[in-house]
Parts: structure tokens; sequence; C-alpha cells
């Protein structure tokens, strides 16, 4: 058996994504309040804020991302609360640390609020998107 080193990360952009009731970015970190939800209480308008965190390989900066996050119901279809899409977008440039170098990653931590959110009984699916591709779903459900 031949020893492999560790994987090397390509140009694949991963995402974490938390639900949570609070979040913050500071310093670099990402700090959540509440998190790791995935029931709630429905009719129930409640804060809640979904914390990202964005991996981006080393070859990838000084480059401009579009994330998108989008709310859907279990059947994908896009969600409106008073005849808007829940939709946020945000532009992510990237500019990696000195002495970063090939098969590291820079984590860019991002935290999108909506407030005052309420759900009829059903289920909903955030989906976070990176200049158009699908890259983390985190699934929920109101009861």
């Amino acid at each position: 058996m031949v020893n492999e080193p560790f994987p090397r990360t390509g140009t694949l952009i991963e995402v974490t994504l938390i639900l949570c009731e609070a979040a913050q970015v500071s310093e670099g970190k990402l700090s959540v309040l509440g998190a790791g939800w995935t029931r709630i209480s429905a009719n129930t308008p409640k804060s809640q804020a979904l914390g990202l965190i964005v991996y981006v390989p080393f070859g990838l900066d000084r480059t401009h991302f579009g994330i998108q996050l989008r709310l859907l119901d279990f059947d994908c279809r896009q969600l409106s609360l008073k005849g808007h899409p829940v939709v946020r977008a945000a532009q992510l440039e990237v500019s990696s640390p000195a002495g970063m170098g090939p098969g590291e990653v820079h984590p860019c931590p991002m935290v999108f609020e909506f407030n005052r959110l309420a759900f009829e009984p059903g289920g909903y699916v955030w989906e976070c998107r990176v200049d158009g591709d699908l890259r983390a779903i985190r699934p929920f459900r109101a009861i």
C-alpha cells in the first residue's frame, strides 16, 4: 500500500452554511448563536441568520465571486413572502493572506440576516450558489 499525500484542493469552492439565530464576522472568524436548528415554530415571526464560510482555494485570489442565497420549498420552488422572492446576493472579493500556498484554502466568513420571517407549516430549503453553481443546501421544517 502506497501512502498518498493529503488530497490537495483543486479549484472547487466549498461552502459551509449554518442556520442560526444570530451571527457576526469579526477578525476573519464567524461567530454564531443558536446554531444547528432544523425545526422552527410555524406562523411565528422570528429573526434568523445564515452564517457562511466560503472556502476559496489558493490561486483564485484577487477574484470576485457572486454569492446568492435563495429560500425554496421542499419542491424546489422559489419562496415569496409578501409578493417578493426571498433572495439575497452579495459580491465576495478574495485576497489571499501572505504566505498562502498551493493546497491551502482561504476561509471567507459571511453573514446574511433575515428579520421576522414567519413560515407556514412545511419544509423549506436554503440554497447557496457561487457564480450560479450550487454549493450548499440546508433544509429545515416549520412545525
